[in-house]
């Protein structure tokens, strides 16, 4: 063997041996958005006129809809949110953005509310 690749294999020896593995991180805690309050999110309703289950399920989506063109607010897009959440996170201002929420919610479901009474069922 010469002297250049024996000096290689001790130079690969020294530097495999002081090389080490990177130490290993938990992962990054992602922050998710805050979940709506459950009693922002849950309304019970009666079918007065006998409405069978596919049109019950027809008539929320239609009033969903409806209701989020009517108060501007989409409650399944504002709880995706998650980079408006992280902003007023690091804004410290989480009680104005949930009292804002809070109110946007309960004027979709004053709106939902009315569509659904308009069609013949009992909203709570």
């Amino acid at each position: 063997m010469n002297t250049k690749s024996l000096a290689a294999l001790v130079s690969a020896t020294l530097l495999t041996a002081c090389a080490t593995a990177p130490a290993s991180r938990p992962p990054a805690a992602v922050a998710a958005a805050p979940a709506p309050p459950a009693h922002l999110s849950r309304y019970y309703l009666y079918a007065q006129r006998g409405q069978s289950a596919e049109q019950q399920d027809r008539d929320r989506f239609e009033c969903f809809n409806w209701a989020s063109q009517q108060s501007g607010f989409d409650p399944s897009r504002a709880a995706a949110a998650s980079s408006e959440a992280r902003a007023i996170r690091a804004a410290h201002q989480r009680p104005v953005a949930l009292a804002s929420y809070e109110q946007q919610a309960a004027e979709h479901r004053r709106a939902m509310s009315a569509c659904l009474e308009g069609r013949g069922y009992v909203v709570k």
